[in-house]
């Protein structure tokens, strides 16, 4: 187990050129799946997103998921910061995988949120089970969404911002968003 973590961070240390490190901070910790975050990007909402008063964390390999260059550079100079889990956390997700349906990367995503006490983002329904089963705190894009709506002074979006980032959201291929939750947002940013 410890060859594949130290291969596992030589990968992405050295060939996708992350930039790893343990340093949480005192704001509460969002831990990203990539769902969310191509959700964002799609919205055209990484900047807004980032603005808010979280600490935004994604395993190391959530990176190595974006295919996009470009788009993982932005991330990180946003501030999404990359970390690198232990042996011991690498062999509890190793263990997590083999009974579960769900990725390296989502079981990845869990060891981080249960070491650092962060609440997960995700679009992801077998994660979102798993996270629930584990009482781990979960979220999606809807609720990124609502804290910039909260928070427009911060995020720097108004209303009408939302309303066609979530339209360009809705539009792509890749939307996994619930229906009646996605028509209830629409109506509340869409009505001002």
């Amino acid at each position: 187990m410890q060859h594949l973590y130290i291969v596992y961070r030589l990968f992405f240390e050295s060939v996708m050129s992350v930039r790893v490190t343990n340093d949480v901070h005192a704001r509460p910790i969002l831990v990203m799946d990539t769902t969310v975050l191509l959700d964002l990007d799609d919205g055209c909402l990484l900047k807004a997103c980032f603005r808010l008063p979280f600490c935004f964390v994604a395993p190391d390999v959530i990176f190595g998921e974006i295919k996009n260059k470009n788009t993982r550079q932005c991330l990180k100079n946003l501030g999404l910061e990359g970390m690198s889990l232990s042996a011991s956390m690498v062999e509890n997700a190793h263990n997590l995988q083999k009974s579960s349906h769900l990725s390296v990367a989502d079981t990845f995503v869990l060891q981080l949120a249960k070491e650092y006490c962060g609440t997960i983002l995700t679009g992801d329904s077998e994660l979102r089970k798993i996270a629930k089963r584990l009482k781990i705190p979960c979220h999606g894009t809807l609720w990124v969404l609502d804290q910039m709506y909260d928070a427009q002074e911060i995020s720097k979006v108004n209303s009408r911002h939302l309303c066609r980032a979530l339209n360009r959201i809705i539009k792509s291929q890749r939307c996994r968003l619930p229906k009646q939750e996605t028509q209830n947002r629409l109506q509340k940013y869409c009505a001002k």
